[in-house]
């Protein structure tokens, strides 16, 4: 049975009572990828501000900054896994409404998208530049690159900036979408969801 076919079993196709078909909704994988992404960013951003509150290099400090790399690393397989969906399999959804707002949106997406990518691949190159491996729930992914030490600060000023970049486009995307929901009532907050 294929991927789709299972979405449609397991019941993110049906029919429902809000005006939306199952074909205008997103796919069930495309959901579950989408919510992951918002809430790993959420939870990355939450940690780094609130580590500095801890001891430095105390057990606590360290506890959370190994779990930010490891969901780091786990964002960068949610993320690539999200790419490759949508491009080969994923459900692909008619923009809703034309005119001044169809362009801000489609740019809006690939800004995420772009900044997430950029975000990992600072994450990753802070952590190898300085000559450590990517921890990843216990294990650890070594360098297959020799870095230049002097993009240390380039890969920290980009990584700091970029997060508080993301939450800022993330939240506005977040606001389009309670908008679009409230507002204009147009579905497309629904899309995301299961019927």
């Amino acid at each position: 049975m294929t991927i789709p076919r299972l979405a449609e079993a397991a019941g993110f196709d049906a029919g429902n009572d809000d005006g939306l078909r199952g074909t205008q909704r997103y796919d069930g994988l495309t959901m579950i990828l989408h919510w992951m992404t918002a809430l790993l960013v959420v939870t990355l951003f939450g940690l780094a501000h609130i580590w500095p509150f801890f001891q430095h290099d105390g057990p606590t400090q360290i506890t959370m900054q190994t779990a930010h790399v490891s969901l780091g690393v786990l964002l960068s397989i949610v993320l690539i896994t999200r790419m490759v969906w949508r491009s080969v399999l994923g459900r692909r959804l008619p923009q809703i409404g034309s005119g001044p707002s169809a362009l801000p949106a489609q740019a809006m997406h690939y800004f995420l998208y772009g900044l997430l990518v950029v975000m990992v691949v600072a994450g990753f190159g802070k952590r190898w530049i300085r000559g450590h491996g990517v921890e990843f729930f216990g294990g650890s992914i070594p360098s297959p690159f020799t870095f230049d030490p002097s993009w240390r600060l380039a890969c920290n000023w980009i990584h700091h900036w970029g997060a508080w970049a993301l939450i800022v486009l993330a939240g506005l995307h977040a606001a389009a979408a309670c908008i679009h929901h409230v507002v204009l009532r147009d579905g497309v907050l629904r899309r995301m969801f299961p019927a």
